[in-house]
Formats: structure tokens, C-alpha cells, sequence
């Protein structure tokens, strides 16, 4: 059998383990979105989020220049990956005539790249603000646009599941006036 000894030089690297597991967890206490159910359209791989009723489907960036393609969503989650041709001249009018807030995800942009045919994403000066995500909706002539940092500036799980429950109030919000 084990000592005491021999039981305590295997227990403390586990629960250290825990003590730093349990730091890296640290963040804002989140608070659920609890509206509607929405629907959204993921250009990417989409985000794992804390809430149940959020249906994520994943569409090509192709798709948001066909007619009428906003009735199945209640907003558009444009991933980092996909962010460079998000930004093509060929999109830059479909934001702005959307009835649907679009979502920004990591950019280090703005918006400002997504709406100006002659803006590129890589031209585009990196904004100071240290936001997650940006979101963009223009109705008749007013934009509005989001901007959603994480806690403390701390890539997290929590922080970034907090974030989207943020957007979905959002979206909620501007989708059902």
C-alpha cells in the first residue's frame, strides 16, 4: 500500500491541475439570452454558444447574393476565417440592403471594409478598439453598428459564449421592433 507521503505526491499534481484549470476559467457571469428562438446563418464553422434555442446553419458567403435569402435567418454570423471574402466588392452592397443585422466575428476592421467597394479587408487600418465581434445593420437611411468586447480583454470560452448571448439580445432586439 501507499504512504501518506507517497499519497501526496500523487495528489498534488492533480490539484493543481484543478487550480489552474479553474483560473483559466475565470470571466464575466453570463447572462443567458432568453427571447425568441432565432435562427442564424453561419458563413464558417459555427460558435459554440451557452443557449439551447439558437439554430445555427451553415450557408456559403454565395448565398447571401441571392434574392430574398434574409427570410430564413434572423441575422449572419460572418466567421474569421472567411472575413477576406466577406469583404469583396461583389458582397459590399448586400450588407447595407439587408434587412438583417450581419455579425462581424473577430474582425480587427470594423465594419467599414464589408460596405466600401473600395475598401479591402487586408487594406483596411486595424481599429484600436479591442472588440470580439462587430455587428452591422442599415435601415433606410440610419446605420447602426455593435460592437462587442469580451471581459477584461480575456480570450475565454465564458467570455466569448458571453459575447454571443449579448448578440442574440441584439439581434432579438432590432429583428422583432
Amino acid at each position: 500500500m501507499f504512504k501518506k507521503s507517497q499519497w501526496l505526491i500523487l495528489l498534488l499534481p492533480v490539484l493543481m491541475l484543478i487550480l489552474i484549470s479553474a483560473c483559466n476559467k475565470v470571466g464575466v457571469r453570463t447572462e443567458l439570452y432568453e427571447g425568441k428562438a432565432l435562427t442564424i446563418g453561419v458563413v464558417g464553422k459555427p460558435p459554440k454558444v451557452n443557449e439551447t434555442d439558437i439554430k445555427f446553419n451553415r450557408i456559403q458567403l454565395t448565398d447571401i447574393l441571392k434574392e430574398d435569402f434574409h427570410k430564413s435567418y434572423d441575422g449572419i454570423f460572418i466567421m474569421k476565417d472567411s472575413l477576406y471574402e466577406a469583404s469583396e466588392p461583389k458582397y459590399a452592397t448586400v450588407y447595407p440592403n439587408s434587412p438583417i443585422p450581419f455579425f462581424f466575428i473577430e474582425t480587427e476592421k470594423s465594419y467599414l471594409p464589408f460596405v466600401d467597394k473600395e475598401l479591402s479587408y487586408k487594406g483596411a487600418i486595424t481599429v484600436k478598439t479591442k472588440s470580439y465581434a462587430t455587428g452591422y445593420l442599415k435601415e433606410k437611411e440610419q446605420i447602426t453598428y455593435w460592437e462587442y468586447g469580451l471581459y477584461n480583454d480575456e480570450v475565454n470560452d465564458n467570455n466569448i459564449r458571453d459575447a454571443y448571448s449579448r448578440i442574440f439580445k441584439t439581434i432579438s432586439e432590432n429583428r422583432y421592433k
